[in-house]
């Protein structure tokens, strides 16, 4: 079991990232998480900064607390980025100008 989705296994530092991400909207303390999936505090910090990647048995308790939606929503949002950095690109070569010089803006 690895995070992500089928099309994209995470990387240490992603893993770390979303990990620190979903334990901050749960507002925990690190300690709390810790005592939370059974860990020491070092293990959540070797994983929030990309050291290490967590066991089979804590991804499993990880899902469990909903961490794979996030990883599902954070997978969304990446693509979501590079449909966007794709329009960009073909406009600025339809136009002739950088990318740079085009913003996208989104109102919802």
């Amino acid at each position: 079991m690895s995070i992500g989705t089928s099309e994209h296994v995470l990387s240490s530092n992603e893993i770390g990232e979303l990990i620190r991400t979903f334990r901050e909207k749960m507002g925990l303390s690190v300690d709390e998480f810790a005592d939370n999936l059974g860990v020491s505090r070092q293990a959540v910090w070797y994983w929030e900064r990309g050291r290490r990647k967590p066991r089979r048995a804590i991804v499993a308790k990880l899902y469990e607390m909903g961490l794979h939606q996030m990883a599902l929503e954070v997978e969304s949002a990446r693509d979501f980025v590079m449909v966007i950095r794709h329009a960009k690109e073909k406009l600025a070569s339809d136009l002739g100008i950088d990318t740079d010089d085009i913003s996208i803006v989104i109102q919802g």
